[in-house]
């Protein structure tokens, strides 16, 4: 019986490795990664939304060349505080979806959607377990623009 139960035992934790919703993130933000690692172009634009909490409609314009972030302009002029120091870059959109993965509770709730394209990340939220209060962020990309290729 002992054998058969280690077995069992083996055998379920397969199962939830293999199954596990985390891996299957995590297998998707590998893949997305590597597609925007092969196809990223040399300088890109794209309208970046950030939330936590409440939030006005405040959209920034980040231009990004060569990996690194040279013009941002936030819609309306009055929101946002961000510089090219500050702006997200693809790259930091990955970050944000992989930390959010790796340090989500048992209860939480991390969604991330890919382009199916380019492989960068469109939106990332995340929105705390029940025993939490006042707690969800959400990030997104929109209106991504190629303006210049490798």
């Amino acid at each position: 019986m002992t054998g058969g139960l280690g077995a069992a035992l083996a055998l379920a934790v397969v199962a939830w490795t293999t199954f596990s919703p985390g891996l299957e993130a995590r297998r998707a933000h590998h893949h997305a990664h590597a597609l925007w690692e092969a196809r990223e172009p040399a300088a890109y634009s794209f309208d970046y939304h950030e939330c936590h909490g409440m939030c006005g409609d405040c959209r920034v314009r980040v231009t990004v060349r060569d990996g690194d972030v040279v013009e941002v302009a936030t819609r309306p002029r009055s929101c946002g505080a961000y510089t090219t120091d500050t702006a997200p870059t693809i790259e930091g959109m990955f970050a944000i979806a992989a930390d959010h993965h790796s340090t989500a509770g048992i209860d939480d709730v991390v969604d991330v959607s890919y382009d199916s394209l380019l492989g960068y990340p469109q939106h990332v939220s995340a929105i705390c377990g029940f025993e939490a209060s006042d707690c969800g962020s959400g990030w997104s990309i929109s209106d991504f623009e190629s303006v210049g290729e490798r």
